[in-house]
C-alpha cells in the first residue's frame, strides 16, 4: 500500500510512503520507502556527475553514531559495493548503484524518483542488498549481478532471496522515443506497449522476468507495480516534472 501524504497531518521527519509485505514478515529487518528531504544531499557538479553528500544525510535521518549510512553516486552502472566489515558514520561509495551488506546496524540507501528501487534480504545468510534501476540498469542486468555477488561473498542460494520492488514509473506512463533504447527492450523482454501512436516499456515486467530466469521463486518477488508519474499528489517524478522536481524517493534497508 501506498499513503497519500498531502492528507497526512503529522509533523514527521521522514514520511513512509510504502513497505514491502513481504520483507515486513522477516524478523530483524527493518525497512521503507519514504519522501525524501527537500534539501539537495544529491547534487550534480558542472560535468554532471553525481555528488552525494552522505554525512548530511546521516545528520538528517538522525542516526545514532555507532550505526552506519551507505549510499552510491548512482551513475547508472553496474557497480557494485560489498561491506563486509563493521563501520560507523556514513559511507560514500562513488560510481556505485548497488550496495551489499551482511552487517547490522547499517543502513542502505538507494534514491529515485522514477528508476526502480529494490531491496533484497536473503533470509538464511543474514544478508541485504539495495539497488537502484533505471532502464540502463535493467539492461546491464544490475540486480541479476547483485543477488551473484551476493552468492559469491556470503553463500546466498536462489530459494533464500527476498526481493521488493518499491514505485517507479510504470508501462502506462513509460513513453519512449528512442528506437535504440525501444530495440533493446523489444529485443530481450518482448514487452513493449503501444498506445495513442506512441510506445511504452514495461520496467516492471523486465526486470520480473531477469528474476524468474535467475530461478527466484514467483512467491518470493514483490513487485508493488505503483507508478511514481501516476500518483501526482504522492510521488515525485523526474519523468513527470520535467526538472522541477523537489523531492526524491529514499529507499532503505538494514538488519538490527
Amino acid at each position: 500500500m501506498i499513503k497519500d501524504f498531502t492528507k497526512d497531518q503529522k509533523q514527521t521527519r521522514m514520511l513512509k510512503l510504502a513497505q514491502s509485505e513481504l520483507l515486513s514478515k522477516c524478523s530483524g529487518i527493518e525497512h521503507g520507502v519514504y519522501l525524501g528531504p527537500r534539501k539537495p544531499y544529491f547534487t550534480r557538479d558542472e560535468n554532471d556527475h553525481a555528488a552525494v553528500d552522505v554525512k548530511g544525510l546521516f545528520e538528517y535521518l538522525e542516526l545514532p553514531k555507532y550505526h552506519a549510512l551507505a549510499v552510491g553516486e548512482q551513475e547508472h552502472t553496474d557497480n557494485i559495493f560489498v561491506l563486509k566489515n563493521a563501520v560507523t558514520g556514513d559511507i560514500k561509495s562513488p560510481n556505485t548503484d548497488a550496495l551489499i551488506t551482511n552487517q547490522k546496524k547499517t543502513h542502505l540507501l538507494v534514491t529515485t524518483a522514477d528508476c526502480l528501487p529494490v531491496l533484497i534480504y536473503d533470509q538464511k545468510n543474514r544478508v541485504i542488498a539495495a539497488i537502484h534501476s533505471g532502464w540502463s540498469g535493467i539492461i546491464k542486468k544490475i540486480v541479476v549481478k547483485t543477488l551473484e555477488r551476493m552468492a559469491t561473498e556470503f553463500g546466498s542460494q536462489k530459494e533464500d532471496f527476498i526481493i521488493y520492488i518499491g514505485p517507479s514509473i510504470g508501462p502506462c506512463c513509460y513513453a519512449v522515443d528512442d528506437e535504440e533504447r525501444l530495440s533493446l527492450f523489444d529485443k530481450e523482454y518482448k514487452n513493449l506497449k503501444e498506445k495513442n501512436g506512441r510506445r511504452y516499456i514495461d520496467l516492471w515486467d523486465s526486470i520480473e522476468q531477469d528474476l524468474l530466469k535467475f530461478g527466484i521463486k514467483k512467491e518470493n518477488i514483490e513487485n508493488q507495480r505503483i507508478c511514481t508519474a501516476c500518483n501526482e499528489a504522492m510521488l515525485p517524478s523526474h519523468y513527470r516534472e520535467q526538472g522541477q522536481r523537489k523531492n526524491n524517493i529514499i529507499s532503505m534497508i538494514s538488519m538490527i
